[in-house]
């Protein structure tokens, strides 16, 4: 009986000697493994060549305004655009889909369709792949009425 006893207590013992050593492997696997999985989140540094601020002064109704926003990347790393966009349904930026390299330009082209009379300032929201940056351009004029 002591020996049954005695083999119970060494089991319960090695049971939960295990189950924290068990613990402790899983728990630094995967934190290994979130550190691997996280983003960097480093800022993609660049340069504005143009303003981030556009006035088109007087547009015509129903005309579409363009203007191009070029910056250069001034970071060591290839950086990428992976979203640009605005809350506005009149305004349509489009950009070139591929990495930006260190020193190179790039554009962001910004198309303003003028259905509305009236003043305008609307903002675009442009984001850069692994990183939680945005930059904003601005863009602003009046849209005449019909003559």
């Amino acid at each position: 009986m002591k020996k049954a006893i005695i083999l119970g207590i060494v089991a319960c013992f090695l049971c939960a000697a295990n189950q924290v050593f068990a613990q402790e492997i899983f728990s630094d696997i995967f934190s290994k493994m979130a550190i691997k999985a996280a983003p960097q989140y480093e800022k993609a540094n660049i340069q504005w060549t143009t303003t981030t601020k556009h006035n088109f002064g007087e547009i015509a109704k129903n005309e579409a305004a363009v203007y191009e926003f070029q910056f250069t990347n001034t970071s060591d790393i290839p950086i990428k655009i992976t979203n640009a966009h605005s809350s506005s349904g009149c305004v349509a930026p489009s950009w070139e889909n591929k990495a930006i390299l260190p020193n190179e330009t790039a554009t962001i082209r910004v198309v303003f369709c003028a259905e509305q009379t009236g003043e305008f300032n609307k903002i675009v929201k442009v984001y850069f792949q692994d990183t939680k940056q945005t930059e904003a351009l601005y863009i602003e004029g009046t849209v005449l009425m019909d003559n």
